[in-house]
């Protein structure tokens, strides 16, 4: 059985939190998985939610970004828990708001721009790096991803291999060097139906502020360009065979 710790940073009464749990279970294929789940919205992030953990994953966000200030108050704490995942080699895969927050741990600066937004469904190229690397290499050189991000990482830090570019967004996917921790800016934890589904529950709870205008992105999602949808099953298998 491997042992997964699953962070989210979700409100906690957010459908999301659900959902992201559910297609997470649904990305490890039926793999011998323990999933916990630690919500470091809710619940301040500790160095000790790794003990007895064989793998972290970090999810999304949906509406915070990290280098907001009202964020410090659980990012901090985080990257501390991500420092230890580094310095201890557990096996990792940061997902949007995860990869943001490795990038901003290792000292680049994330930003909110227009030029560096992306929805709905994206062609994305491998770098040489990604050609080589045991998890990427096998997406071919181009393949489609599912995103949805007003933040990036805008560059490239020093300690990690690029994997993977778009268009609008150079910092794609990383590898730390010399450890199993990987991150990604698009999301492999859904398929283009659950991305749909994502947005259309982001819309409503949205709605409830006053906030429109979400609804239109579930469209930008094209059903059946799933390339990435093993992604997180395959990071068990080269992590632990």
């Amino acid at each position: 059985m491997i042992r997964v710790l699953l962070i989210q940073i979700r409100d906690w009464d957010s459908q999301m939190a659900e959902h992201e749990l559910e297609c997470v279970e649904r990305r490890f294929g039926g793999r011998p998985v323990e999933i916990t789940c630690r919500n470091a919205k809710t619940h301040i992030a500790e160095t000790e939610w790794l003990d007895g953990q064989d793998a972290v994953v970090i999810g999304g966000s949906g509406a915070y970004s990290v280098h907001d200030p009202r964020s410090t108050r659980f990012v901090y704490p985080l990257r501390d828990l991500l420092e230890r995942a580094l310095e201890d080699d557990v096996p990792g895969f940061g997902i949007c708001f995860g990869h943001q927050l490795l990038g901003q741990h290792l000292g680049v600066e994330v930003k909110t721009e227009d030029s560096g937004t992306e929805r709905g469904t994206v062609p994305v190229e491998l770098t040489e790096s990604g050609h080589e690397d045991p998890l990427f290499k096998g997406l071919g050189g181009q393949f489609h991803v599912h995103t949805g991000h007003t933040d990036h990482v805008t560059r490239v830090p020093d300690t990690v291999e690029l994997l993977a570019r778009t268009e609008a967004v150079e910092t794609q996917a990383f590898k730390v060097r010399g450890r199993r921790f990987y991150t990604s800016q698009f999301h492999p934890d859904v398929t283009a139906a659950e991305a749909q589904e994502r947005y259309h529950g982001f819309a409503t709870q949205a709605a409830q502020y006053g906030r429109r205008g979400y609804e239109k992105h579930a469209e930008a999602f094209e059903i059946g360009r799933d390339d990435t949808e093993s992604l997180l099953g395959r990071f068990l298998d080269v992590c632990f065979g």
